[in-house]
């Protein structure tokens, strides 16, 4: 028996955790949140999609080397950025400002780069869990 959520639920829930998602990026750079926040928003609304609307739906906009692409961007943004701060460019220790003249640019490029990483890894892993089904022993 496959307990399904109701579509018009679902939809109001991703919504709902989009709105969030966005909420805590913006915020993150001020308070605390941020990119870790909206990842995490990001992919239970993707989990969500998953449950509700079922894996062939849902791989249609977005499936699993996707969401592994963007993790892999994000992580590279977030190397380059913590590199970038170690440079001559940036304060001169790692991860600290990668814009020396912006703390504002430089603490929205890391909560980027971090709800890209977070979101599709989380994503990832639960597309990947997904399309999983134990073989049936003999």
């Amino acid at each position: 028996m496959k307990i399904i959520p109701p579509r018009p639920a679902a939809l109001t829930i991703i919504s709902i955790a989009i709105a969030l998602a966005m909420y805590f990026f913006l915020l993150g750079a001020y308070f605390p949140g941020g990119g870790f926040a909206a990842g995490i928003m990001i992919a239970t609304a993707y989990i969500t999609a998953l449950f509700a609307f079922g894996k062939e739906s849902v791989e249609r906009y977005c499936c699993a080397r996707q969401l592994l692409a963007l993790c892999c961007m994000g992580m590279s943004l977030y190397i380059l950025l913590a590199l970038l701060g170690a440079s001559n460019f940036g304060s001169g220790s790692f991860l600290s400002d990668a814009f020396i003249h912006s703390k504002t640019l430089s603490a929205i490029a890391l909560n980027l780069s971090m709800a890209i990483a977070f979101g599709a890894g989380i994503s990832c892993i639960a597309a990947i869990f997904f399309n999983y089904s134990p073989e049936e022993p003999d």
